[in-house]
């Protein structure tokens, strides 16, 4: 009806426009509703004139990647069978690619009863256990195969086969879902993203260790062969390449490696070393929570609180403006027929809205915010990415009057700033003093931007002070208070029933009686007889601000001071570390009673990595105890826990070679390859125990015990790397936040495959030697 008076403009690429969200509840499925709306808006009439679009849809952005991950996953499928069938009978290969869908669909049905749904990181968490799930499989089926040639027959073949394996298959899988097991248990809006991955992973195993023993072994119990032709000629040149490598190559290596068993505990240790040496020495690059790739760029601006709506809305315009000379500049570069890099544009002047992925949203008004939303077209079709995108918008954008903050942000997910620090002292004047100090400092520091603290001066505001006169004519404070409100504020006079909506009635001066200061000097005050005299004669007026919020600790005033880090220059992690052996000791000499803490993403991480590190510790325990009851010695599973460090050594080094840096998501695989690099273990010493009962003497049997296991352990080192392959390579921006957790298991396992293979066995050597002792 026109009477509601608040300051709000929305633009949609240029025109005024209002948005409705839709929004998904509970359990529903996102991309049934987003048909509905479809469905519906084509059957929707408008008024001339009107238009409607949609605009930052999620489904679209689901779509995307869901399709990405499943061509991801066929491609890892394909590998993984072509690895098995280079090596393995058709028949064998076949049945054993087969239980991956088997213990997939088992797996999603297990994991659907605890809420999880079809999503990125659920379609991920698949990928990941692509190459592990047939792990199991290929030990029963090359047993059951192992049993038929010795002469068994049919089902009595297939029983002994998985009798024979079942003890440590069993052992290595459960190894594995107890490595996953602790990532349930991650915090932190990481944690909760990637909350699916060990809950699907854990199921699929489960699944695929009942496929091993119950579904594979009634395939392959019969003893026919489906090998035939130049398939048969090729898997018989690569099995005696194989085997040639394995006498010529793998025998002399290990055997010189028990030979001299110290030189290579001294080796690898030393590996170890230089591995610690590039994480410390800043070579192999540590973000906890990396910058995501989003699909937008959304500035947020905020003025001092009482600013006029237009002066907002020219400041807006100023933001507005160097988008549009970037687009003209980025579209006159680009070839005819490429889509504009920027895909749509929205502008909100007095509202700030902010959806926070995991953290949730919220939303806040008033006539000195604003928020423009810049879209990029989806996945490879955009010709810069969102952070080089954000960058050059900062710089065009340049210093905007009486800003108080300007805030750009392009990262998938909003969360805490990567550098927060929270200062505290007795005094309200020096803790003004050191946040403007530490400011400086942080100014100082390259790839340092977006410095602020929650410092608000406040509003601007009127102090009204009855003088003589006021006193004299009978006023009170609240008699003036009451008078002042009801003339700019309103006075509530009635309600109306409208609908469902009560409607509030005030009676207040015309808009144009209420946009000055003079309006007020120039009022007039009613006074207890019915006069009226002039505001200036009955009250004093002074002009100050109040703070928005006053925050203490322990009766000590509290200041935070924020920043952004350019992660191109330099890392969170290095500026906080700065920060703490630097800066702030300094400030403290110099000011004394200064305190400090960390907060935000840096308080988090130390609580996150403590946590994951309390799970690693966990399930090593864990695994440890496993092993020794399988084994019945305690010194052979240390043995076995030697391959993690290596482990880790490998996903270091695999970042490293992929141009990635470590993060949270890096650790995360990190820890789940623990009981991954295990299984590999397990078979070789479980293979040497058998020998030393057969009478073997001790150096030839874990000679021959690195030799036999060598195929198996590759087939499922290959199965697993390749497995995660087509994502290692992939290139879309879509998919980037997960490759390190694909990185540290590739070039984890590869690296600990060696290990196991040239390590154990002269561990094994140096236990047995000082046993004898």
């Amino acid at each position: 009806d026109g009477f509601v008076e608040d300051e709000l403009e929305s633009l949609f690429n240029g025109q005024p426009a209002a948005k409705i969200n839709i929004s998904r509840t509970g359990d529903q499925d996102a991309l049934e509703i987003e048909e509905k709306v479809k469905t519906y808006l084509q059957t929707l009439t408008l008024p001339a004139g009107l238009e409607i679009d949609i605009s930052e849809s999620q489904t679209d952005i689901l779509r995307d990647r869901i399709s990405l991950l499943i061509r991801n996953a066929l491609l890892g499928f394909a590998l993984v069978f072509l690895s098995l069938v280079l090596f393995l009978d058709l028949k064998l290969a076949f049945w054993t690619s087969m239980g991956i869908p088997i213990s997939f669909l088992g797996g999603l049905m297990i994991a659907s009863l605890f809420g999880v749904t079809i999503s990125m990181v659920s379609l991920f968490a698949l990928i990941v256990v692509l190459g592990i799930v047939v792990d199991d499989a290929i030990v029963a089926g090359e047993n059951i195969f192992a049993a038929q040639e010795a002469g068994l027959k049919d089902q009595k073949a297939s029983l002994a086969g998985v009798m024979g394996i079942a003890a440590p298959v069993t052992v290595g899988v459960t190894t594995t879902m107890a490595a996953f097991a602790p990532l349930l248990f991650a915090s932190g809006i990481l944690g909760q993203i990637m909350a699916p991955v060990p809950l699907i992973v854990i199921a699929v195993l489960l699944v695929s260790l009942f496929e091993a023993f119950f579904i594979l072994p009634a395939h392959l119990s019969t003893s026919s062969r489906w090998s035939r032709g130049i398939l048969e000629r090729i898997q018989t040149r690569a099995g005696g390449a194989l085997l040639t490598f394995t006498e010529t190559v793998v025998r002399p290596a290990v055997t010189r490696c028990v030979q001299f068993k110290y030189a290579t505990l001294a080796g690898s240790l030393g590996l170890l070393l230089i591995m610690y040496g590039l994480f410390q020495g800043g070579y192999a690059r540590f973000i906890f929570f990396p910058h995501l790739e989003g699909d937008r760029v959304a500035a947020s601006l905020t003025m001092p609180e009482g600013t006029p709506f237009e002066t907002t809305r020219a400041a807006t315009q100023q933001i507005i403006n160097a988008a549009e000379r970037i687009r003209r500049d980025i579209d006159a570069t680009t070839p005819d027929g490429t889509d504009s890099v920027l895909a749509r544009t929205s502008v909100t002047v007095g509202e700030q809205s902010f959806s926070g992925g995991p953290g949730g949203g919220s939303s806040s008004n008033g006539s000195n915010i604003s928020r423009v939303i810049l879209e990029l077209p989806l996945g490879d079709a955009r010709v810069i990415s969102a952070r080089e995108l954000e960058q050059r918008w900062r710089k065009e954008i340049g210093e905007i009057p009486g800003a108080e903050y300007l805030g750009i942000q392009s990262s998938l997910f909003s969360n805490d700033p990567p550098v927060e620090i929270q200062l505290r002292h007795a005094n309200e004047e020096t803790v003004l003093m050191a946040t403007e100090r530490l400011k400086l400092e942080l100014a100082s520091v390259s790839g340092v931007e977006e410095i602020q603290d929650n410092l608000d001066v406040g509003k601007r505001q009127l102090d009204f002070e009855l003088t003589a006169a006021g006193l004299a004519a009978g006023l009170t404070t609240n008699d003036l208070a009451r008078q002042v409100r009801q003339s700019f504020y309103g006075e509530e006079i009635e309600r109306i029933q409208r609908g469902r909506d009560e409607i509030k009635v005030l009676v207040k001066y015309p808009l144009e009686e209420r946009q000055s200061l003079s309006e007020v000097y120039d009022m007039r005050i009613r006074l207890a007889d019915g006069s009226e005299a002039p505001l200036l004669t009955v009250a004093r007026l002074s002009e100050s601000r109040g703070y928005s919020s006053i925050q203490r600790v322990d009766g000590r005033r509290i200041a935070s001071v924020t920043a952004e880090v350019d992660e191109s220059e330099t890392t969170p992690n290095d500026v906080i570390a700065l920060i703490e052996t630097d800066i702030m000791p300094r400030m403290m000499r110099d000011i004394p009673g200064l305190s400090y803490s960390k907060e935000g993403d840096a308080r988090s991480q130390s609580e996150d990595l403590a946590a994951l590190g309390q799970g690693l510790l966990i399930a090593l325990f864990v695994i440890f105890v496993m092993l020794a009851v399988q084994l019945r010695s305690y010194i052979q599973p240390l043995v076995i826990l030697t391959a993690v460090p290596f482990g880790f050594l490998g996903a270091i080094l695999g970042h490293m070679i992929m141009g990635h840096g470590l993060s949270f998501v890096s650790i995360f695989g990190m820890v789940a390859l623990s009981g991954v690099v295990v299984n590999d273990s397990i078979v070789l010493v479980d293979y040497y125990n058998k020998l030393i009962e057969q009478g073997v003497e001790e150096s030839q049997a874990v000679v021959d015990a690195a030799v036999r296991r060598f195929r198996p352990i590759l087939l499922t080192t290959t199965t697993t790397a390749l497995g995660l392959l087509p994502m290692l390579l992939e290139t879309s921006v879509q998919a980037q936040f997960l490759i390190p957790m694909a990185i540290s298991l590739a070039f984890g396992i590869v690296v600990a495959s060696v290990m196991i293979i040239l390590l154990v066995p002269a561990l094994t050597m140096i236990v047995e030697e000082w046993r004898v002792r």
